[in-house]
């Protein structure tokens, strides 16, 4: 299986093949409405008195066609494209989504829920949104967004009444490929890319439906047919050239899409190690009366971001495989005969949760806040975007190690500014007596009182466990306004403050939910991007500066894992160095993370590559090295999720 950077990359690509796609798309709509225009003034010359010749190639009218398509299609493609600024939250809504609570009480939800955190600890990302399409009785599901730590996914309702759990979880596995693969953004561009294609039929349509009136309304006055006709034919025109626009359209979704489904169907049984809830839950599909469709006007719009067709569409048009096809490469076995489909009556496989709870009580009772791991730089980087069944164990067995006070409080907003919150307290009473004094001065009532039920929970947590609690706490707090967001956001940073030290525990916290909370990245999706070392060189120094100093007291074995990792990095004008500590202050570092997430992937790889080898010199990390390569994956945009040795064979 490529790796998560490759897969990045191959993202990137496809984006560039679209504009291509797309470009060729407009050139044959350009050239389909100057035919169009040509026919219309041969029209009106024939009419005229006397009657002109007709002159076939105009190179200015050619322009102006051009131009007026461009601007049409321009315009159009960068309204979508607004629209949809709130990325997968703006595409659920767009179907009728409903966002569900993570405290919600409903049995199906919750075990939605359930699988989603799960996945979302195992692979590092903050546990995305999730919605469910009530009105529609089709199986199927989306994941959407602009990046990992900001991501949407959605089900139908006939998708969470209609599988079991092991076959919800095989969707729910394909739909986090996508967003660890970077397709997520390549889908939500090409939503607003292929809606000012769309807006010529809707002009076409719009047209006729005027005129339709105005003929009404002007029913019994004669004269201006010829003006009528013209009308007529360019609204008739731009009605079948845009829709020549649409057959393009899905020809551009299907070369995008069709391949990357395959890849998302072996992802997530590598995910999962159960091929046979994947083909499950795609039989049920091919046995259900509605199928995979969705009844939603803008079904077209996002049909190839779906879990499965949600149209009625020919193989030529289609934006995924056949089912059989899909099925048969996870189950050879399979002849061809779909089944009845019924709502199940088991419960479908336990969750990985339960399946290790037995284990928790002893797992907690260590103290195993500095015990180390033994890990060498490539299998750390291996882990990065990982999808197997070893790394959904361990992000279970760290949810198995919640307590279920502190998990319930992730699952409000208030409650979960709560917990974050708690988490910053500081062991020292003094301190921490100015932080609470400073919470209660600045923040509502709900959060201070949550905050007094979990405070003495959240203190118990094992260290190793506090940031997937972070993690769960995510969606609620995406719950909060974007002004909500922005006091909660300084709040944080005044009780930072407040102990007078900040701690690589209170950095990884803040960088995390700098990166995570979705005004921060929308905010990030403009800023620059970097194909070359050279400009990203300071920052990569100042960074891996200070990864050295976390891991190594003694100079002379800093200074030695320095040059193992400066040696990972591609070649620069001027050799990094290894500063003093007094360079790498928490205000540098966010800086320099902060130039870093505009890198391509291959430069983000071997950053990453570099920051392995800072931190396992000695083939060890602790949970301090942990808590900052944490924030610097976040501050790059890459899912790290929990660490563990891999086994021995």
């Amino acid at each position: 299986m490529l790796d998560f950077f490759e897969h990045q990359a191959r993202a990137r690509r496809k984006s560039l093949w679209l504009v291509v796609l797309l470009g060729l798309a407009v050139l044959a709509i350009t050239g389909a409405l100057y035919g169009v225009a040509v026919a219309l003034l041969a029209y009106s010359r024939q009419h005229a008195v006397p009657p002109q010749p007709v002159v076939l190639w105009q190179p200015p009218l050619l322009l102006g066609v051009a131009l007026a398509t461009l601007a049409v299609v321009g315009t159009g493609s960068l309204f979508k494209i607004a629209a949809l600024r709130d990325g997968g939250a703006a595409v659920a809504d767009a179907l009728g989504g409903r966002l569900v609570r993570p405290d919600t009480g409903d049995p199906d939800e919750r075990r939605l829920m359930n699988v989603v955190e799960e996945m979302a600890i195992a692979s590092g990302v903050a546990a995305p949104a999730v919605y469910v399409l009530d009105e529609e009785s089709g199986i199927n599901a989306f994941a959407a967004g602009y990046s990992p730590n900001a991501a949407a996914v959605a089900v139908t309702r006939g998708a969470l009444t209609l599988l079991s759990r092991d076959r919800l979880q095989g969707v729910i596995a394909h739909e986090f490929s996508h967003i660890l693969h970077g397709d997520m953004r390549l889908n939500v561009r090409l939503i607003g890319l292929l809606h000012g294609i769309l807006v010529i039929a809707l002009a076409g349509r719009m047209l006729l439906r005027s005129l339709g009136r105005a003929r009404i309304r002007g029913g019994s006055r004669k004269g201006g047919g010829g003006a009528l006709i013209l009308i007529l034919g360019t609204g008739v025109a731009l009605l079948v050239v845009g829709y020549l626009g649409v057959l393009f359209g899905r020809l551009i979704k299907a070369a995008v899409s069709r391949q990357r489904e395959f890849l998302a169907d072996a992802s997530a049984v590598q995910f999962t190690r159960n091929p046979l809830g994947l083909a499950g839950a795609l039989k049920a599909i091919g046995g259900w009366r509605s199928g995979s469709r969705l009844t939603a006007d803008d079904a077209e719009t996002v049909s190839h971001m779906l879990f499965a067709t949600g149209l009625r569409l020919s193989r030529l048009w289609a934006t995924h495989p056949p089912l059989d096809e899909r099925i048969r490469r996870l189950d050879p076995s399979f002849d061809g005969r779909f089944e009845p489909h019924a709502r199940p009556t088991a419960p479908g496989a336990a969750p990985w949760a339960e399946q290790v709870s037995a284990a928790a009580p002893a797992a907690a009772a260590r103290t195993d806040d500095d015990l180390p791991i033994s890990l060498d730089p490539a299998e750390l980087l291996a882990q990065i975007g990982a999808t197997g069944d070893d790394r959904l164990a361990a992000g279970s067995a760290l949810l198995a190690r919640v307590p279920s006070g502190v998990r319930a409080a992730t699952a409000a907003p208030a409650s979960a500014e709560a917990v974050a919150l708690a988490l910053l307290l500081s062991p020292e009473a003094e301190a921490r007596q100015r932080q609470v004094a400073l919470i209660r001065s600045a923040t509502a009532a709900a959060v201070i009182d949550a905050l007094e039920k979990v405070t003495a929970e959240v203190d118990r947590l094992p260290r190793a466990v506090r940031l997937a609690v972070l993690d769960l706490a995510m969606p609620a707090l995406r719950g909060l306004s974007p002004e909500q967001q922005a006091r909660f956001l300084d709040l944080l940073d005044r009780v930072i403050r407040a102990d007078r030290k900040l701690s690589l525990f209170e950095f990884a916290i803040r960088t995390i939910l700098d990166r995570g909370l979705v005004e921060r990245s929308v905010r990030r999706r403009a800023e620059a991007q970097y194909y070359g070392f050279g400009p990203l060189a300071d920052a990569a120094e100042v960074v891996l500066s200070a990864l050295v100093h976390v891991g190594e007291a003694d100079a002379g074995t800093a200074a030695g894992s320095f040059r193992a990792a400066v040696a990972r990095l591609p070649p620069a004008r001027r050799e990094p160095r290894l500063l003093p500590v007094a360079e790498c202050r928490f205000g540098a570092i966010e800086t320099a993370l902060r130039r870093l997430s505009g890198a391509s992937p291959a430069i983000k790889e071997r950053m990453m590559d570099a920051a392995a080898h800072c931190v396992l010199a000695d083939r060890r990390v602790t949970q301090g090295e942990i808590e900052l390569l944490r924030a610097v994956a976040a501050g790059m945009d890459v899912p790290l999720g929990p660490l563990a040795a891999p086994p021995t064979v």
